[in-house]
C-alpha cells in the first residue's frame, strides 16, 4: 500500500480505499488512517470509504476528523449508503447479534446526509 501512495503521491492522483462487511472492515480503517497521516499532510492523496447504512459509520466519520486533526493530516472522505444490506442483515440473525446496519432507509438517508453536512462544514480539513 505504501508503494502505491507512493506513485499516487508522485502522480497527483487519490487512492480510494473501498468499504466492505463489518467483519473486515476495522483492519482496512486502521491501514487508511495510518496512510492518511502518512500522505495527507498537504493535500489528500488516500480516502476511506464510509458506508452510511452502517448505524456506526457517522461516528466513525467524526472519530476519524478528530483523530486527523490530532494527527495534524487531513481526511479523506468518500460517502457512500452502503452495498452489502442483505448479506449483513443475513449474517447479524445466524450469528444471533444486532445488524450493524440501519433498520430503514430512511435511517440511512438521514445518516448520509448528515455525514455530507458534516463534512462541508469541515470542508477545510476533510476532502
Amino acid at each position: 500500500m505504501y508503494a502505491i501512495c507512493d506513485l499516487a503521491a508522485e502522480k497527483g492522483v487519490g487512492i480510494l480505499l473501498d468499504a466492505e462487511e463489518t467483519w473486515i472492515q476495522d483492519p482496512i480503517d486502521r491501514l487508511a488512517i495510518e496512510l492518511m497521516a502518512e500522505y495527507n499532510k498537504e493535500k489528500v492523496v488516500v480516502y476511506n470509504t464510509y458506508q452510511l447504512y452502517r448505524n456506526d459509520r457517522l461516528h466513525f466519520l467524526q472519530l476519524s476528523h478528530k483523530i486527523a486533526k490530532e494527527k495534524n493530516f487531513k481526511l479523506g472522505a468518500k460517502l457512500v449508503r452502503g452495498a452489502y444490506m442483505e448479506k449483513e442483515r443475513l449474517r447479524a440473525k445466524e450469528q444471533g447479534v444486532a445488524s450493524p446496519i440501519h433498520l430503514d432507509k430512511e435511517a440511512t438517508d438521514k445518516d448520509f446526509n448528515d455525514a455530507a453536512v458534516f463534512c462541508i462544514e469541515n470542508k477545510e480539513s476533510i476532502s
